[in-house]
């Protein structure tokens, strides 16, 4: 009877175990974002759906996809690296000794940042404002300032709901 039970055994492990490995990487993989460039629409035009919003016509969007693309992933590796230095000033305050050398300097690092966030964001919407009509600049703008609380209204408004790009929102004056 034992002889018929552990291949059994072997057979129920090794099944749960490639069940596990086979569960951890379709989750380990699925967190990692998805290139918004990657996604398609019910037409398969224009994935974003902030300048879908914008009414931008073809000759537009074959202007502006390419440098949504660079921006995008551009502005992925930053926000990458801007996680990790907040990371590392949370463990640095969080610390039973606090070195506030060591903090100033992660601040400074995390400031650069930001900076240069804001630098790629606005260099990026001046790129775009040279395909834009005068009305689809206004209201991308309108939405800018509307996200941002600049009109007297919270910063809530509908830039989360179409925004192509969290970037975007990194633009903190």
């Amino acid at each position: 009877m034992r002889n018929k039970i552990w291949p059994l055994l072997v057979a129920l492990s090794l099944t749960l175990n490639i069940a596990f490995i086979t569960t951890w990487v379709v989750v380990t993989f699925s967190q990692r974002s998805v290139p918004v460039h990657t996604m398609k629409t019910e037409t398969g035009k224009i994935w974003c759906p902030l300048h879908r919003q914008l009414g931008l016509n073809d000759s537009q969007w074959n202007k502006i996809e390419p440098q949504m693309r660079t921006f995008q992933d551009s502005t992925r590796t930053l926000c990458k690296n801007m996680r990790i230095l907040r990371a590392g000033l949370i463990d640095l305050i969080t610390t039973d000794v606090s070195d506030t050398i060591a903090i100033k300097k992660q601040q400074h690092e995390i400031a650069k940042g930001q900076q240069l966030m804001q630098q790629m964001v606005l260099d990026h919407l001046m790129k775009e404002k040279e395909n834009l009509t005068k009305e689809q600049w206004a209201t991308l703008t309108k939405l800018l300032r509307e996200q941002m609380g600049c009109d007297g209204h919270e910063s809530c408004g509908p830039m989360r709901q179409v925004g192509c790009s969290k970037a975007m929102m990194h633009l903190s004056w």
